[in-house]
Order: C-alpha cells, then sequence, then structure tokens
C-alpha cells in the first residue's frame, strides 16, 4: 500500500486482445457489489488508485480496452 487512502494495483497482460492491440485499462475499485471510482490508465500493469478509505476491503477488477472496445473486468482478491 503507496499511503493512506491509496492503494497500488498490479495485473499481468491478458494473453489475448483479439488481434486488436491494447490502447489502455480501466481500474475500478468496489466495496461489495458497490462501484467506488474507475480510473482510466495507458498501456501499463500496474496503477495507484488514491481517495479510498483506510481500514476498508476493496475489490480491484481491471479491464483492458482495445479499438474493439473494453473486455471484461478480470477481479483482484480483495
Amino acid at each position: 500500500m503507496p499511503g493512506n487512502g491509496a492503494a497500488t494495483v498490479h495485473w499481468m497482460t491478458p494473453a489475448s486482445d483479439n488481434f486488436s492491440g491494447i490502447t489502455g485499462y480501466t481500474v475500478s475499485a468496489y466495496v461489495g457489489a458497490n462501484l467506488i471510482k474507475t480510473v482510466a490508465v495507458g498501456i501499463v500493469n500496474q496503477a495507484t488508485i488514491t481517495g479510498l478509505t483506510d481500514r476498508t476491503t476493496y475489490t480491484f477488477k481491471v479491464a483492458a480496452k482495445n479499438t474493439n472496445g473494453t473486455g471484461p473486468q478480470a477481479a483482484a482478491p480483495p
């Protein structure tokens, strides 16, 4: 954890990009089923999400984007 109210999420590049290069990712933070925040990032494999509440359990989901659209979200453990 990088500091109070923030978390760094890391992910691996998807095995398939449907024959269209990845142009970025969206990283979403959830508390239970409630979407709290979504951040768009470029072609990187990590993002720091700020504005979170300390001592709260979050689940982060990452989706790759390309010219075909945004793929399905992959969830990380809380």
